[in-house]
């Protein structure tokens, strides 16, 4: 069983899974959340849990009122290939 949550003290979405702890690393300044980094360990990756983890987060973001800075690369993609989230993202 997958537990999504935010760890304000660490900066960080975390989704903890089989004991296991996939991450996004944040730091929100003003109105803006700045995620730098999405993290699955190598025993978890190819069972989209990233792609879990950033339609979670955005959701976080959007119910919030911020503005997403997308940083990581991966979370890039993600918002690429599902358009609708450019609404949370910040204008450049």
């Amino acid at each position: 069983m997958s537990a999504f949550h935010q760890n304000t003290a660490a900066r960080q979405f975390q989704l903890e899974v089989e004991g296991h702890l996939c991450t996004i690393d944040y730091d929100i300044e003003g109105e803006r959340i700045f995620l730098a980094h999405a993290v699955v360990p190598p025993a978890l990756r190819n069972r989209g849990l990233a792609a879990q983890m950033t339609e979670q987060t955005l959701q976080w973001v959007e119910a919030q009122g911020l503005k997403a800075v997308p940083l990581c690369s991966y979370i890039v993609a993600y918002i690429h290939r599902h358009p609708g989230w450019q609404r949370v993202v910040a204008p450049r």
